[in-house]
């Protein structure tokens, strides 16, 4: 009991110095809590998102089929199997779905789809598509019209469709005979659905299984549970399930293993989480580092006197030890209660990004909060185990030595001369919130970095595989993706090109939506012919081959896939496709057969299962294009260039009904991006500054109770209050200038090291780009002067009310107070 009466009396003999140490705890436990917790709240967010709008929580397929997807990867779907799905009780909703490949048909206009077949009340109740309606009206729910489709609108742009239309729909039957008829428009989706199904027509699923002579066969169940967090293990009691009823031959995958790129960037991107909570424990530790010893050093008397009676060290220690275990313990408490009314408005309300963002086709406008338990758990232990090695080291520690007045320092000003004296007067205590407040820095500056690294790393990615740092188009023709929208004068724009100093490389190419065919599957595809040549010098289709050859002439007759795709088709090197399109002009269909040349793979699973390449005078050839081409992919001698919106190089080529465009307006979702860094960057600076502000008051304050006596001397010798409070902010400004020389020497090799042996994020992707480098840190000038400039200015603001209260001294009042 006489233990904890001491830590008591001694935590509140100075209740200034306890307030700002537990300001310090308690604001370090709520960003760690938030940050947690808002980290969490964002991935459950986007998981919602992400299986609501497409996967669902479970999938069910024929064993394979994710890894061949294809018309004939197929199973039965009954009344047993239904009545598995229905007597779970963990399973809330089920969708049978059928997936083809097919091309679609409307006056002359012909492009590929992707055909969905669906059972239209269960697939409302798995998703949300029937809320996504734009015009028109959903499929029947009753099922009494069959041949209805509602289609995406970047279909319906393409084809210029309206409700009513007859659409004319042509795939492959699962017996082998040409699947045709027409589908009456009944609806067609919001533009939201189209980063999601692109070319897509739902059908519904009765209606599919008569077109395709499927019979009550299906490709897919998707199953929502009441829990997400529990897909692996209900999609094993679902399995076993399913094998006790006698239905064998299925894999019940969780939405993890199905979109398994977009599980792997999650855990990529959440590791980054990682480091901002430890940057917080150690700027809260040495902060807390320093009360704890100042506390210590300024009873050392009273700590003689007691081993001076024959008190133990051990009860010593212990009386230390009591005494900052409360403060953790009441910190705590505190933290908890303000971390849980922090979390409530991000959990409700959330922070709204400045633009929406697309995780894996999915766009986030706001991310909010969770109540994470280990988010509450954590910052609990961290405090507890902080205080007590804290307890321990600076009880091992000693006051520290006055330091010599350098001779440079004699010819400055006497306040200067004098918070120099005064910075340097404790120096254990001035390095060790110099290393706090350099700390932040430091960290600040790396995440800045490293985030800069990621943005280059995934825009080199995007660029290089195949889609170039700029392009060139006809001004209409990325709206539909129109086959007769070609680059006006070609020959004449890549004639400039080629005597463009700024210009590195460039390469036409040949877009359609096409269908390929193989002896196992049918499959819609994006086609593009290419110059063999030109393209070796702009992309890297070249250098992902996996398995044959890169093509070798302009008119060959062989076609490159990618792996994918070769594995849904089922086809090897040699082996015969027959590709379907759409000529211009007349929408007339064009088949020819062709060799598989190569397979390629270049990381981004949608890439290599939706892509294949042609040479350039055979895409011109089936479609009637001899001349013109849809693309020029140009890439600048300076890549940094492409990052600027206003260079004159786009104009200039942005005439005669062609448009220039760079990457960042070729995919809208990385210019998001770099909004959003700069975005996060502002939140990681605030709770950083936040967390200093606590230790650059409680620093400042220490030093005023330690020097009150000499105050009050400065004071009653004629010294005006306001000298006193510019002492008080000429040493913040002294302790802000240590502060950032040793936050940038800390930061500088910190980034050199990383910046020679990487962060590897290699098997992520992120917003279908695949992370094929090691990321870099990238430096830049800002941060080593913007950041340390704000880091100066802000910790002089803060000393203004150090500085208010030091002014505010009255000399008897001090002289008395400093002499106990």
């Amino acid at each position: 009991m006489i233990l904890f009466k001491m830590a008591v009396r001694n935590i509140m003999k100075q209740k200034r110095r306890t307030f700002f140490t537990l300001f310090s705890m308690v604001i370090g436990f709520v960003l760690l809590s938030v940050s947690y917790g808002f980290n969490e709240g964002g991935y459950a967010n986007i998981i919602k998102a992400f299986t609501k709008a497409r996967t669902g929580h479970i999938q069910i397929h024929k064993k394979g089929y994710l890894e061949k997807p294809g018309l004939y990867s197929n199973f039965v779907y009954d009344e047993k199997l239904a009545a598995v799905l229905q007597n779970d009780r963990t399973v809330e909703y089920f969708a049978p779905r059928i997936h083809s490949g097919g091309l679609a048909f409307l006056d002359k206009k012909t492009t590929a789809v992707q055909i969905k077949g669906i059972d239209p009340v269960k697939e409302a109740g798995t998703t949300l598509i029937d809320r996504n309606i734009s015009q028109g009206k959903y499929l029947d729910p009753a099922g009494s019209k069959k041949y209805e489709t509602v289609v995406t609108k970047s279909l319906a742009d393409m084809l210029s469709l309206k409700t009513g239309d007859d659409l004319i729909i042509i795939s492959t039957g699962a017996d082998g005979s040409i699947a045709n008829d027409r589908f009456k428009i009944t609806g067609i989706f919001s533009k939201d659905l189209d980063s999601l199904y692109g070319n897509a027509v739902f059908i519904p699923i009765d209606t599919v299984q008569e077109y395709l002579v499927l019979d009550n066969k299906i490709h897919e169940i998707a199953v929502m549970i009441d829990d997400y967090s529990r897909s692996f293990d209900d999609s094993i009691a679902i399995s076993s399930e399913l094998n006790s009823a006698g239905i064998t031959g299925l894999s019940v995958e969780p939405w993890e293993i199905v979109e398994e790129q977009f599980y792997k960037s999650m855990l990529a991107d959440k590791e980054g989480t990682v480091l901002v909570v430890i940057i917080i424990m150690l700027v809260v530790g040495v902060g807390v580092l320093n009360t704890v010893l100042m506390s210590i050093l300024e009873r050392m008397r009273e700590y003689g006197v007691m081993k001076a009676m024959g008190t133990t060290p051990s009860f010593i220690f212990m009386s230390i030890v009591i005494e900052t275990l409360l403060l953790s313990v009441f910190a705590s408490i505190s933290g908890l209660i303000f971390s849980l009314l922090a979390n409530w408005p991000m959990k409700v309300y959330g922070i709204s990004y400045p633009e929406p963002v697309s995780v894996g086709g999915i766009f986030i406008e706001t991310i909010n909060s969770e109540y994470v338990a280990v988010a509450f758990y954590l910052p609990v232990v961290v405090n507890m185990l902080f205080t007590a090695c804290e307890s321990h080291s600076c009880l091992q520690g000693g006051i520290g030595r006055t330091c010599k007045i350098n001779a440079f320092l004699l010819r400055c000003e006497m306040i200067l001369k004098m918070a120099i004296r005064n910075i340097f007067r404790n120096k254990r205590r001035s390095f060790i919130a110099a290393l706090a407040i350099s700390m932040g820095l430091t960290s600040l500056i790396f995440v800045d970095a490293f985030q800069e690294g990621m943005i280059v790393n995934m825009v080199r990615s995007g660029t290089s595989t195949f889609l170039g740092e700029s392009q060139i188009h006809n001004s209409d023709f990325t709206a539909a993706m129109e086959v007769e929208k070609t680059v006006n004068g070609p020959e004449k724009v890549m004639e400039r090109l080629s005597k463009e100093d700024q210009v590195k490389a460039y390469a036409p190419r040949i877009k359609t939506l096409g269908m390929v065919t193989s002896a196992a599957n049918v499959q819609s595809v994006l086609i593009t012919g290419i110059d063999p040549e030109k393209e070796k010098d702009l992309s890297k289709m070249d250098e992902a081959m996996l398995e044959g050859s890169y093509l070798s002439d302009r008119s060959e007759k062989g076609i490159i896939i990618g792996r994918g795709l070769a594995d849904t088709l089922e086809v090897v090197v040699g082996d015969r496709l027959v590709i379907t399109v759409a000529q211009a002009h007349t929408g007339e269909m064009a088949q020819e057969m062709m060799r598989v040349k190569g397979i390629f793979k270049l990381g981004t699973r949608e890439f290599d299962r939706s892509m294949a390449f042609i040479p350039i005078e055979r895409a011109a050839s089936m479609l009637d294009l001899a001349g013109s081409v849809h693309e020029i992919a140009v890439n600048l001698k300076d890549h940094r260039k492409t990052w600027d919106k206003d260079l004159p190089l786009w104009k200039e080529y942005s005439a005669d009904g062609n448009k220039f465009e760079n990457w960042m307006q070729l995919m809208p979702e990385m210019d998001a991006m770099l909004s959003m860094s700069a975005y996060s960057k502002y939140i990681v600076g605030s709770i950083l500054f936040l967390l200093v502000a606590g230790v650059i008051i409680n620093t400042l304050f220490m030093s005023i109770y330690e020097r009150m006596f000499e105050f009050g001397v400065i004071r009653a010798v004629g010294a005006k209050p306001v000298y006193t409070g510019t002492l008080v902010v000429f040493e913040s400004a002294v302790l802000a200038f240590l502060s950032t020389v040793l936050g940038i020497m800390f930061a500088l090799v910190l980034n050199l090291i990383f910046s020679k042996v990487g962060i590897d994020y290699t098997d992520a992707e992120f917003m279908s780009i695949a992370m094929t480098e090691l990321i870099y840190p990238v430096m830049t000038v800002e941060q080593y002067t913007a950041f340390p400039a704000a880091l100066i200015v802000f910790t002089m603001t803060v000393s203004i009310y150090p500085a208010w209260y030091a002014a505010k001294i009255k000399p008897a009042v001090a002289m008395k107070n400093g002499t106990k």
